[in-house]
């Protein structure tokens, strides 16, 4: 069985995709002795990420992307191609949309399967279903990503849960302490958090409009959010936040790492965002024992149902009823909290050891 994987990131920023994805290389590698290469723009952070865990790293002068234009990606191919086949025998994995419609022509002229990691709920448009169609196999993180590709035959998509490193031992109280201490908080704050860039299905703005209704019923509220500029700015929601009365108690920490940290120094996690394909938050959430309210839409809807730790709302609820969840959770968190069998069970499900075996269940299938 071949025993090199690659993974291609076309973009420069660190994500929930780059967590997963070196997740799961780290227990392909110290599991079961595979060798995994990061193919990144040298200087990234993506390639900084990769260095620092210990795999291998090929370093690129490729501009960075989301996505490059089909133009850019044809004038590459062949430069791409004899990189792919300098480092085979290899299967080529990739993370997002953008990564397959890059290597996966390279791939297929240098014979290598080429693996979809299907993170996204991709726009069903021609050009996707297209490359999606022609990956030599999908694999689904979460019942709505598969669902999003039902014109692919059964045989050729696999559904896997995202990999959680066990968050069983961090120290809540050491990180609540850093967290007051690095912004300035009263001890006695009832701490209240976002976690995501600020793009717009994330929906920060709406975290803001229904923080400034918890600041007016909870005096000793305080808000943190943890992100950088998407189709938002951080400028954009500091306007926000001083146009809601907020400027004062709300708090932009940026984005850090690791980000188990930042959920585990939160009293309450506040997930707005809708149409989340799986969302890694509310599961770290869950196995640090920080309660969380969070949109009763896609992977949220799919995650509390089978595994709790928190509270839903609707869909469609406006901000002053996601605030009175937020509320009652922030008053009984032993209401939706995980017992430690629970949270036991939890990280059993969802152990990079148990995620890697299915992934290599679809690389042998592939005849790798």
């Amino acid at each position: 069985m071949i025993k090199h994987v690659l993974f291609p990131f076309i973009g420069q920023e660190i994500g929930g995709s780059h967590v997963s994805a070196f997740a799961l290389a780290q227990s392909l590698a110290e599991d079961f002795g595979f060798r995994c290469v990061v193919i990144a723009r040298k200087g990234s952070l993506i390639a900084q990420e990769a260095q620092s865990l210990g795999f291998g790293v090929v370093g690129t002068t490729e501009r960075t992307a989301g996505r490059h234009s089909p133009l850019y990606d044809l004038a590459r191919v062949p430069a791409r191609m004899a990189l792919l086949r300098s480092l085979r025998p290899a299967i080529v994995h990739t993370n997002d949309i953008g990564a397959l419609q890059s290597w996966l022509l390279p791939a297929w002229l240098a014979r290598m399967p080429v693996v979809y990691h299907h993170r996204a709920l991709n726009r069903r448009v021609a050009p996707n279903v297209a490359l999606i169609r022609a990956a030599s196999h999908v694999i689904a993180i979460s019942d709505e990503t598969t669902r999003s590709v039902d014109y692919l035959p059964a045989n050729r998509v696999t559904t896997v849960t995202d990999p959680f490193a066990n968050n069983l031992a961090t120290d809540r109280a050491a990180a609540r302490a850093w967290l007051v201490d690095e912004l300035g908080l009263p001890n006695d704050a009832a701490i209240i958090g976002f976690v995501g860039n600020f793009w717009w299905r994330k929906r920060p703005e709406f975290f803001i409009e229904a923080a400034a209704i918890i600041a007016r019923i909870e005096p000793h509220a305080a808000f943190v959010i943890f992100g950088r500029d998407g189709e938002l700015t951080a400028g954009e929601l500091e306007a926000a936040a001083s146009a809601a009365g907020l400027s004062d108690r709300l708090h932009l920490a940026g984005f850090r790492l690791p980000v188990e940290r930042n959920i585990a120094a939160l009293d309450l996690l506040l997930m707005p965002a809708m149409r989340e394909p799986f969302g890694r938050t509310p599961i770290e959430a869950a196995l640090l024992g920080t309660p969380y309210v969070a949109t009763d839409d896609a992977g949220h809807s799919e995650i509390w149902r089978r595994w709790r730790g928190g509270s839903l709302v609707d869909k469609d609820a406006d901000a002053a009823a996601f605030a009175d969840a937020a509320i009652a959770v922030l008053r009984r968190p032993e209401s939706v909290l995980l017992s430690e069998q629970e949270r036991l069970d939890v990280a059993s499900d969802v152990s990079p050891r148990r995620h890697a075996e299915h992934v290599i269940d679809v690389y042998r299938r592939l005849g790798a």
